[in-house]
């Protein structure tokens, strides 16, 4: 089983072990909690009916799988998803990619929080990202919101939106990542890199 390199000041590094060589950590600190695995073999018997990846990476050999649960607090954005990189760097997740995942990850959770969530910090925001070697790294973004219709957004290149103060997070999350797709009315975006 390869070594599951954790960030310390984010992630508990005292992983239990369970018997089919799957290290977990799970940390609730401050305005998150996160949950996170990896091996070498494959995953889906410990896969739970609440998991966001089930659908995504369940049957698929995984070098990493983190679950996140964040408050709507903007403040949270960056602690979660620097822990979330180093991890992916260590695990040589979308090597050479990471400014595309990482500018994808922070516009997907600061959307989450600003439009599903309305900065309410009681609500929460799920983030799932699994990484294997044949499909890439997938991030999945989930929230509590009502959801909305992504092809009604306006396109930010056009007319008068080119000077809007905002409106851009989606286009760019399209153009860094290399498939995008909207789940849930729109409360749930998966995003993957090869």
């Amino acid at each position: 089983m390869r070594a599951l390199p954790l960030p310390a000041a984010i992630f508990d590094t005292k992983a239990p072990v369970w018997s089919d060589g799957l290290a977990l950590s799970r940390l609730t600190r401050g305005s998150f909690s996160a949950r996170v695995a990896a091996r070498d073999s494959l995953w889906g018997q410990h896969a739970t009916s609440n998991a966001c990846l089930n659908e995504g990476l369940a049957r698929s050999t995984l070098m990493i799988r983190i679950e996140v649960t964040l408050n709507a607090d903007p403040t949270a954005i960056s602690p979660v998803v620097e822990g979330i990189m180093e991890m992916a760097r260590n695990m040589e997740c979308a090597a050479g990619k990471e400014f595309e995942v990482e500018t994808a990850l922070r516009e997907a959770l600061a959307n989450a929080i600003v439009h599903g969530c309305k900065n309410d910090p009681t609500k929460k925001v799920q983030c799932c990202v699994g990484c294997d070697d044949e499909r890439g790294m997938l991030i999945i973004v989930r929230d509590p919101g009502v959801g909305f219709d992504p092809f009604a957004v306006p396109d930010p290149c056009n007319g008068e939106n080119r000077y809007s103060n905002h409106g851009r997070g989606i286009y760019l999350i399209n153009q860094l990542m290399d498939e995008v797709k909207f789940e849930r009315n729109g409360t749930e975006i998966h995003m993957r890199k090869y």
